[in-house]
């Protein structure tokens, strides 16, 4: 039995969960991400941004920052769903 070290079990999560966005988003749907990014100065910024996956989002905020370090890419939950106290 072979086991992974762990930078290359990172890899595969990153790998599956960018897998599993492909299929949520088959049809080309957009999905709303929040990008936690820091600047230079030590900064920290949060921005969302629709995006068919997380690949997507972290290339929007490089277009527009590209000298940020991009620390966090979180979905955000679709309002659709959620519980409604009503």
């Amino acid at each position: 039995m072979k086991l992974c070290t762990m930078g290359s079990s990172i890899k595969s999560l990153a790998e599956l969960e960018n897998k599993r966005q492909v299929v949520v988003n088959m049809e080309n749907e957009q999905t709303e991400f929040t990008v936690e990014y820091q600047d230079n100065y030590g900064v920290v910024y949060y921005r969302n941004v629709k995006a068919t996956d997380i690949a997507e989002a972290k290339v929007i905020i490089r277009q527009m920052q590209p000298d940020v370090v991009i620390r966090a890419i979180t979905l955000v939950p679709n309002d659709e769903y959620a519980d409604s106290e009503d």
